[in-house]
């Protein structure tokens, strides 16, 4: 009954940080020319920094769950499985 109770309260807390995420990859799109002009973008490069954005916009929220996903195994004392799936992680990306 607690492990059920835990798997719920897990798939919670993964659904809010989903939803959490889509929110900000939105807002972040609705934003994005007025971030572009506060950190200064010129029409030169006014292209590539609004495709680099659109990059992070996407991948941002698939790190940020990958890293609450480790620090709830972490919190459930498995220290070493949480940090191999960290290590794979970086090396995929390598």
């Amino acid at each position: 009954m607690l492990q059920s109770r835990i798997f719920q309260v897990h798939v919670f807390i993964q659904t809010l940080f989903c939803t959490r995420e889509i929110l900000l990859i939105v807002l972040l799109w609705i934003c994005m020319p007025a971030i572009l002009s506060l950190i200064g973008t010129s029409k030169a490069t006014i292209g590539f920094a609004r495709d680099y954005l659109n990059c992070v916009a996407v991948s941002a929220p698939l790190v940020l769950m990958s890293q609450a996903i480790s620090h709830i195994v972490r919190a459930e004392g498995k220290s070493k499985e949480a940090m191999i799936a960290m290590l794979l992680g970086t090396v995929a990306i390598l």
